[in-house]
């Protein structure tokens, strides 16, 4: 019985059903990158929205909870979502809602993005970029709350590039 228990508790400590869907939403502007996936040039006060749709692999459904503290490095914004789809599919419509905590149960799909504005530049030279390659989520199954970086692809990740010249102006 001991042994059970324990396995139990370690099988529900490693349950992470939450992968990749076939959607992805892009900010306007970006373009396919040679070298694979996409990029956009970080423009301060613009527009962003970044995400990803969201699939319960499992055989359990888990609650999302949402982005973990710290995701908001180049922009200022929320977290938005669309409708709950029963089935992997590419489909994005709306409407969008701001986050709130939801289940999501096996094979369902949500659409779960970043809108706002770039921002936050201090910490980024002209002529640099970096890669968004997950997209972190918060979620709780039974009394386990993690988060869960769902993998972006090399095809699906997201440089953002800091132009030669490029002069954030922001105070510390």
């Amino acid at each position: 019985m001991i042994g059970l228990g324990i396995g139990a508790v370690e099988w529900i400590d490693s349950y992470q059903p939450l992968t990749l869907g076939n959607g992805l939403r892009y900010p306007a502007g970006a373009r396919d990158d040679p070298a694979g996936g996409s990029f956009v040039v970080f423009r301060k006060g613009r527009p962003f929205e970044f995400g990803v749709t969201v699939l319960n692999t499992g055989r359990f459904g888990v609650r999302v909870l949402g982005g973990p503290e710290g995701v908001h490095q180049l922009f200022s914004g929320q977290l938005m979502m669309g409708p709950t789809m029963e089935r992997n599919t590419a489909g994005m419509e709306g409407p969008y809602t701001r986050f709130h905590p939801f289940d999501l149960a096996p094979g369902q799909v949500r659409l779960l993005f970043y809108k706002g504005v770039y921002a936050h530049c201090r910490y980024w030279t002209s002529g640099s970029s970096t890669v968004w390659t997950a997209f972190p989520l918060r979620y709780k199954f039974l009394w386990k709350t993690a988060t869960a970086d769902i993998q972006l692809t090399p095809n699906n990740q997201l440089a953002i590039v800091f132009p030669k010249g490029f002069r954030c102006f922001s105070t510390p």
